[in-house]
């Protein structure tokens, strides 16, 4: 049984179920209307990111064979450029070249038939294995849906908010409309 809606501000009510009928079908309508607004701004949207691709796509090319070719002769070059490997860059009048080395990752083989034979061996090296505790939300709300009066709920720092009713209106008939 749900309960009544609480009345935030008055709203009037409906005459009849041909009128409360009429409403919901015009909710369909609106679903309708901003369906059709929503593919047309898709589709514009689509038709500005396409042109702007198109314009940029030559100029991201020209970019990459101007770096290609810098690169090249600053590879060429980088002993006199770098002050005997001193630097780390090269200036120029316009701007710089730099030589950078990045931070290495570690990768570790996820297979299934990989994982615990490096967990062993990690931990008879000691100090690479690391265990995460966390708060499992999910049976803390299982128990207290069993039992409001669990334990677990009178833990300081833990609540359960109810589930909150909501309330949805379905017209039939307004299927999404197809994009343009």
């Amino acid at each position: 049984m749900t309960k009544p809606m609480a009345a935030e501000a008055a709203v009037p009510l409906l005459a009849d179920d041909e009128a409360c009928a009429a409403a919901i079908a015009r909710i369909g309508e609106v679903e309708r209307a901003l369906q059709r607004i929503e593919a047309s701004k898709a589709k514009h949207v689509a038709d500005a990111a396409s042109e702007a691709e198109e314009k940029a796509t030559p100029l991201q090319n020209e970019r990459a064979e101007l770096e290609a070719q810098i690169r090249a002769y600053a590879e060429a070059h980088r002993q006199r450029l770098t002050d005997g490997f001193r630097r780390k860059s090269a200036p120029f009048t316009t701007g710089e070249c730099e030589w950078r080395l990045g931070t290495g990752r570690v990768i570790v083989d996820d297979r299934p038939e990989m994982k615990p034979k490096i967990f062993e061996r990690l931990k008879k090296l000691g100090g690479f294995i690391r265990i995460r505790e966390e708060i499992d939300r999910s049976a803390i709300g299982k128990a207290l849906r069993a039992d409001p009066k669990a334990p677990v709920g009178r833990v300081p720092g833990i609540s359960f908010e109810p589930p909150v009713e909501s309330f949805v209106v379905k017209p039939t008939g307004a299927e999404l409309v197809e994009r343009l």
